[in-house]
């Protein structure tokens, strides 16, 4: 099987009809109507029936209809992508994120960056703090995100972007928190929160520290690395967190949780671009850089 061939069956699919696909694509009916048998044989199963009325898709032809046109996009986009090859190299700019900027903050800058430069593809990973600094300090990748404000060294520049405000967050059904008052009481609670190692919980532990609550001191039940299975035992009611509010916007309005204000409690925790200061010296990462840092924070999702 050939493009060629998924080309023909797309036609006849979208013509519902063998004999006006073949004038579409300029060739004899009979030639056609032995390719599409061709294919049968290759799949080994009817795609198409035929009748007085035309043709109509079976099961298996209907299967294999979706991933034609899966197979026809890629296709194209594979031709676009060498014809522009031959006009201009394209850039892969590696990005390493902490995971609740990784999900749902830098996929849209990161789109915006790329509608005004075609020649721009992005390789967007998912890491914890720790691990972006060292992944964008030894060059396994070229720009990091992270959700710590922390200072530039001989090898990294810093830069806050924005303050992320966080979110106390719990189970509709959860009646008991809707009496805590400070960060005191809450600590006593069973809590769901991200590992120890993740720049988010050390803004965590460090506001009930500010507020006179050892970080040891903690009720935490569990850790979990991913917020969508931390939103999930949440909204199960096995617990409480504290998590991004960009991150619950969904499920706010869905009631699938709830947000607890505890007065006088403000909490946020920044996004910060990371890249090496030898980054300046390449135009891509410069250019991509420069938008970060004047058009970053509106760019976000």
């Amino acid at each position: 099987m050939n493009q060629s061939t998924i080309k023909y069956f797309l036609n006849i699919v979208e013509e519902k009809s063998i004999s006006k696909a073949a004038q579409k694509l300029h060739m004899s009916q009979s030639a056609l109507s032995q390719q599409l048998k061709q294919l049968e044989e290759e799949m080994d199963t009817l795609l198409l029936e035929r009748s007085n009325h035309g043709i109509s898709l079976t099961k298996s032809g209907d299967l294999f209809y979706c991933y034609a046109q899966i197979f026809e996009e890629l296709y194209e986009k594979m031709r676009s992508e060498m014809e522009l090859l031959k006009h201009r190299s394209i850039s892969v700019i590696r990005v390493s994120s902490s995971t609740s900027i990784c999900e749902y903050l830098v996929p849209c800058a990161l789109t915006a960056y790329q509608r005004r430069n075609p020649s721009i593809r992005f390789n967007n990973i998912c890491n914890y703090t720790e691990e972006v600094l060292e992944d964008v300090r030894n060059f396994r990748s070229d720009i990091g995100f992270i959700s710590q404000e922390k200072g530039s060294d001989e090898d990294l520049f810093v830069h806050k972007l924005m303050d992320n405000r966080l979110a106390i967050i719990s189970s509709p059904k959860n009646r008991a928190i809707e009496d805590i008052r400070s960060l005191c009481e809450l600590a006593n609670m069973n809590l769901l929160l991200c590992p120890k190692k993740s720049g988010l919980r050390g803004i965590i532990d460090k506001a009930f520290s500010d507020n006179g609550v050892s970080p040891e001191k903690l009720n935490v039940v569990m850790e979990m690395g991913s917020l969508e299975a931390l939103k999930a035992s949440v909204a199960n009611d096995d617990g409480v967190s504290i998590v991004p509010y960009v991150t619950i916007k969904k499920e706010l309005y869905l009631e699938m949780l709830k947000q607890h204000i505890i007065p006088d409690v403000d909490m946020s925790c920044p996004v910060s671009i990371v890249y090496h200061r030898s980054s300046l010296q390449m135009p891509e990462l410069d250019s991509f850089i420069e938008f970060m840092l004047h058009e970053g924070k509106d760019s976000f999702c």
